[in-house]
C-alpha cells in the first residue's frame, strides 16, 4: 500500500486537487503493531515532494479505548441493573427496528411472550425489597433459560418480554409450554 501511495504519478494526481495527502497504515515490528501516518505535500518548486512519517500508535490506542468506552457505555445503557438482561431502552430500540422493517414493506416473522410476575408487591411488603429483588432475579433467570436463544427484556418492575425471531407456530407453542412447565416446577 505504501509503495502504491509513493508512486510519483499517484501523488501528482492526488495533490492536484488538494493541499496535502495522508495515509495511515499499520506496521508489524517484532509482532507488535505500530501505526504510522504518511503525509505528502508539494515542495515550493512544485517538482519535488515533502514526505513526513509520523508514529500515531498512541493516538490509535487512545481512539480505540475511546470507542470501547463508548460501546461499553451504550451497552450499559441498554442493560437492566438488577438482572443484567436488556432493559426497556433496548426493547424500544428493538420495537423501532421492527417497525422500520414493517414501514419498508418487510413482514418480519416473530413472536413475543410477555411475562408479568405475580405477587411482587406482596413479597416486597411482607419479606422486604431484597426478597423482591431475589424473586425478580430468579424469574429473570427462568425466563432467560426458557428462551435461551432469544433476547429477553425487563420492561417494567415485574414485566418481561421475550422476543422470538422467525418462530414456527409450533415452536412458539413449545416455548410457552416449556415456560409454563418451568413455572409450575419453580412454584411461582
Amino acid at each position: 500500500r505504501v509503495i502504491a501511495v509513493l508512486s510519483r504519478d499517484y501523488l501528482i494526481t492526488v495533490l492536484d486537487s488538494r493541499k496535502q495527502f495522508s495515509a495511515d497504515y499499520r506496521l508489524m515490528i517484532n509482532n507488535i503493531p505500530q501505526y504510522t501516518r504518511l503525509t505528502v505535500i508539494w515542495a515550493s518548486d512544485r517538482i519535488h515532494f515533502i514526505i513526513g512519517v509520523e508514529n500515531i500508535t498512541e493516538e490509535v490506542r487512545k481512539e480505540n479505548e475511546h470507542i470501547l468506552a463508548i460501546n461499553f457505555a451504550n451497552e450499559q445503557a441498554r442493560r437492566d441493573e438488577l438482572t443484567g438482561i436488556k432493559n426497556k431502552k433496548g426493547y424500544r430500540e428493538l420495537e423501532d427496528s421492527i417497525q422500520g422493517k414493517i414501514d419498508q414493506g418487510v413482514q418480519p416473522l416473530f413472536a413475543m411472550v410477555v411475562c408479568d410476575l405475580n405477587n411482587l408487591k406482596l413479597i416486597n411488603d411482607t419479606k422486604g425489597h431484597k426478597a423482591g429483588d431475589d424473586y425478580i432475579r430468579m424469574a429473570s433467570k427462568l425466563i432467560c433459560d426458557t428462551f435461551a436463544h432469544s433476547p429477553v427484556f425487563r420492561i417494567g418492575g415485574d414485566e418481561f418480554v421475550a422476543f422470538i425471531p422467525v418462530p414456527r407456530d409450533q415452536e412458539a407453542k413449545e416455548y410457552i409450554k416449556t415456560l409454563k412447565d418451568n413455572l409450575k416446577e419453580a412454584m411461582f
